[in-house]
This record gives structure tokens, C-alpha cells and sequence, in this order.
């Protein structure tokens, strides 16, 4: 796929060209070679090899140097939960593949690829996140599908933080939000703005301190 390549034949004919990089090891596979292995592979398995090899390869070195130069505000680590059409990629009733994958801003990882099962992609977003080892501290964002109690119970448990999208599918919390005082908060600084899709585009951000108002917990 990286190559851009679409089929086992395509694979196979890609790897008799560059055989000089691919045949180090030894005769460059077949393409029925490539099919069988991989409709054998587990993969779950696969998955799990691909995240212990890019966590265990990340530059933690080069990584910690640029969260102690940055401010404090960007130290934290944030993986993004993000689902996706997997490219290519068909099932035998004719439906796409779906993925929930773990993002890694900083070192710019896709972890966790986890299949999303008969369409619940809200089950995929614990499985996925159970596969990382260490979430205390990181902030994990997430659009409106998995504004779920359950996600930031799960989250709290695990010592991470959650910023999730509120919209339409949680129309109590929603009415709860648009309630707050937000005309009292302090005005938000305008960043500047950048380019972005072929556009420009500006984002500010209000918040407000709900830890001395009652009903603070609006996702109970």
C-alpha cells in the first residue's frame, strides 16, 4: 500500500523490480507467497508487534529535550482516538474494514490499529487504549461518538485527562454546557491563525472552572 501498490499480484510484480532492496534476505516472495501470508497472520498480533515496535523505537531522548524547552501547557503527551475507512481494505459481505488507531502527536505514531466490530466503534475505544501501558498524565481527545460516561470513567481510572466534543447525541449535557456563564469568562487571546485544507483558519478557546459550581459533574 506504501508503495502504492492494490494487489497481491501488483505486490509480487513490485518486489521482482526492487529486488536489489527486497531480496537481501534472499529471493523476493511470490505473490501467492505475500497472499498466504497474509490471510494466516493473526491480526491482532500483528497490531500488538507493530505498537511494541514504534513504542519501543519512539525518540524518547529527542522527545523529553522538546518538552522541557516547550511550555508547560504542551508537556503533556496527547494521543488522539480517531476512527477510520481502512483504504483497500474489504470484507466478504462487501463492507469496508474499520479501525479505531491511537495518534501520537508528538512522534506523529499511528498505535493500537484496533478493528471496529459489527460497527461499534464505541467498543473499540477501550480496546484500543488497553493496549498502552502507561496513560497517567496524557490528554486524550476524542470527537462527539465517544462523549460516553463510561470512556471517562475508564480514563479517570487509568490517571489520563479527556477532551471530548459535545454535541446533539448527548442533548442533556449539551443544554448543561450551553447554560454556563460563558459571557463572564475572561476573553480569549487570538492566536494568529494558519493555514490549513487551503484555508485560513483561527481557533480560540473559553473556559470555565466548574469545580465550585454545583452539578460540576456533567457526565455522571
Amino acid at each position: 500500500m506504501l508503495a502504492g501498490v492494490r494487489s497481491d499480484a501488483a505486490s509480487g510484480v513490485w518486489s521482482a523490480i526492487h529486488r536489489p532492496v527486497v531480496g537481501v534476505c534472499g529471493r523476493p516472495p511470490h505473490a501467492a507467497t505475500i497472499r498466504r501470508v497474509l490471510t494466516g497472520v493473526d491480526p491482532v498480533a500483528v497490531e500488538g508487534a507493530v505498537t511494541a515496535w514504534a513504542l519501543a523505537r519512539r525518540h524518547d531522548t529527542a522527545a523529553a529535550a522538546e518538552r522541557v524547552a516547550a511550555p508547560r501547557n504542551q508537556q503533556r503527551r496527547v494521543y488522539a482516538v480517531d476512527g477510520k475507512n481502512l483504504r483497500g481494505a474489504g470484507q466478504s459481505g462487501g463492507q469496508q474494514t474499520q479501525l479505531v488507531c491511537v495518534v501520537d502527536h508528538a512522534q506523529r505514531l499511528i498505535l493500537t490499529p484496533t478493528e471496529v466490530i459489527d460497527g461499534n466503534e464505541i467498543a473499540a475505544f477501550i480496546t484500543a487504549l488497553n493496549r498502552l501501558p502507561d496513560l497517567r498524565g496524557c490528554l486524550i481527545p476524542a470527537d462527539a461518538l465517544h462523549t460516553q460516561t463510561g470512556h471517562a470513567s475508564y480514563l479517570a481510572g487509568r490517571g489520563a485527562h479527556y477532551l471530548f466534543t459535545v454535541k446533539d447525541n448527548r442533548p442533556t449535557l449539551r443544554r448543561a454546557l450551553t447554560a454556563l456563564p460563558w459571557r463572564a469568562a475572561p476573553p480569549a487571546a487570538d492566536p494568529g491563525g494558519e493555514r490549513s485544507h487551503g484555508r485560513r483558519e483561527s481557533r480560540t478557546a473559553t473556559v470555565l472552572d466548574l469545580d465550585q459550581r454545583p452539578g460540576h459533574q456533567l457526565l455522571d
